[in-house]
């Protein structure tokens, strides 16, 4: 099933312009002028309006938590939970939360790759070793890999795992996904490791495959279920 969702992931974006409605175009809007920044501007957000974050200090409760989420919260600690989620749901015969993280799987392909396509051609520096703008190398920080992990959560969780909820869970699980994104984000400026816009280009692009993965899970249920009523 995965196989097929992927490749129906694809063809959901492929065919994103002639059917895209708000949330897509939304990210869409967002990764294009955040590319558009990331590549012309290289002062940070905070450097534009004028106010800066403090310079993360060692031991303290902060910069723990953050140096946490740069270890454990990139693609590789996504993937490790997308699994253990899966196998603890098959364990425990949660369909729900199964082919939530089979839809977080196929965006997550998707977002991986198109991740490291973009670190590849955008091959930015740090911003702690001179952020200077550089085309096309390995180990390149274009696009913030921890940030489009990250966002990867909200569309499986609210639209596959959460869809016979009620609005509030709805609401709550949007939300605290949302938060979780947007926090993992900015600590990848704290910390100096991206511009503000290379995350959101990475927190775009996550957000964006995530929905696409979710919309071609959707797709093959009502296709299954047309199936069904006419058999």
């Amino acid at each position: 099933m995965l196989r097929d969702l992927i490749v129906s992931t694809w063809k959901v974006i492929a065919h994103t312009p002639q059917t895209m409605r708000g949330a897509g175009w939304a990210c869409v809007g967002a990764f294009a002028i955040s590319l558009f920044l990331a590549i012309f501007y290289k002062d940070s957000l905070q450097a534009a309006i004028g106010v800066g974050f403090p310079t993360p200090e060692p031991k303290t409760i902060t910069y723990l938590v953050v140096r946490f989420i740069d270890t454990f919260c990139g693609g590789a600690g996504m993937t490790v939970i997308g699994v253990a989620g899966y196998v603890f749901a098959r364990a425990t015969k949660r369909d729900a939360l199964a082919d939530a993280a089979l839809v977080f799987a196929a965006g997550g392909f998707w977002s991986f790759l198109i991740t490291g396509v973009g670190q590849f051609v955008f091959a930015d520096m740090r911003p702690r070793e001179g952020g200077m703008m550089q085309w096309f190398g390995i180990h390149g920080h274009g696009v913030s890999g921890h940030a489009s992990a990250a966002s990867l959560f909200l569309s499986p969780a609210r639209s596959v795992f959460a869809k016979n909820k009620s609005r509030a869970t709805h609401n709550a699980i949007a939300f605290a996904f949302f938060s979780w994104a947007l926090f993992i984000g900015w600590s990848r400026i704290y910390l100096d490791m991206h511009h503000t816009w290379n995350v959101v280009l990475g927190l775009s692009l996550g957000f964006f495959c995530a929905h696409a993965a979710s919309k071609a899970y959707a797709q093959r249920a009502q296709s299954a279920t047309n199936n069904t009523g006419t058999t």
